[in-house]
């Protein structure tokens, strides 16, 4: 019977590559869960913009000055007088910042955009409102995440009773 030969510097080798591939398992499992707790945290953020946009705002004069509550919708119809002062709040540069007064009544500190498209996919003026000034600038972001809810509204544009059913977007990213 032959005796086996045993060198330390196999045995050496095979223990750092086990150790290698440990280190490397753990921390992808140690990863997996940060990831998904923070697209769970831009999604949580996205539903609350989403229901605070749904809902019947509270004050609108007030919101530039960081008080009242956001809101577009009333019995399921945009109100233009809340959308008109929340589109001025966002597109607002001085003396503060409108979009991060919007950003804090709305509770996120994630950035975020709001718009509608029609059923034709046509964007309503072509305006994307809130951190972006445009689709083509929601289609290069350079973000780790994106969150988009659609929401269905009844939007009359000019209350001439003739409005449209039209999809309220709101996109979310980090």
């Amino acid at each position: 019977m032959k005796k086996a030969q045993f060198f330390y510097a196999d045995f050496i080798i095979g223990v750092l590559v086990i150790g290698f591939i440990a280190i490397l398992f753990a921390r992808t499992m140690v990863e997996v869960p940060e990831k998904q707790g923070e697209i769970h945290r831009l999604s949580n953020d996205a539903m609350m913009i989403s229901n605070l946009l749904m809902s019947p705002g509270v004050n609108s004069g007030l919101w530039g000055s960081g008080q009242g509550k956001i809101g577009l919708v009333e019995k399921g119809s945009v109100n233009s007088v809340w959308l008109n002062d929340f589109l001025s709040l966002v597109e607002k540069t001085s003396p503060n910042d409108g979009y991060q007064t919007a950003k804090r009544l709305l509770g996120t500190e994630h950035d975020f955009a709001v718009y509608f498209q029609d059923k034709n996919g046509n964007v309503f003026n072509n305006r994307v409102y809130g951190g972006v000034d445009d689709l083509g600038q929601l289609g290069n972001l350079n973000a780790n995440h994106i969150v988009r809810i659609n929401r269905v509204v009844y939007f009359d544009e000019n209350n001439d009773g003739l409005g449209q059913v039209v999809n309220l977007i709101i996109v979310v990213w980090d």
